[in-house]
């Protein structure tokens, strides 16, 4: 299944409401049998609360996407996005 994504709003972050959500997801597609593998694809590098939240369904990162970006203005500086 491809194009699921979800946010928490502020208030409700930290409270394992993510976590909660995805298992719930994921018993229901294994209720019905129609899956047997969830894809977690492009958690960027600076979601690291993301991140746990991955390790703390025990999924396995088995690749790993890259995002480059390109600066047409190279008058301009780079900055990396924040941690979220």
């Amino acid at each position: 299944m491809y194009g699921l994504a979800f946010g928490i709003i502020p208030e409700q972050q930290r409270k394992g409401v993510e976590v909660a959500l995805i298992v719930y997801a994921w018993n229901s597609l294994r209720r019905i049998k129609a899956y047997d593998r969830v894809q977690m694809n492009w958690i960027g590098d600076f979601n690291p609360r993301m991140m746990h939240v991955a390790e703390q369904i025990g999924a396995v990162k088995y690749k790993t996407h890259h995002t480059y970006r390109y600066l047409f203005d190279r008058s301009l500086e780079f900055e990396r996005h924040p941690d979220i």
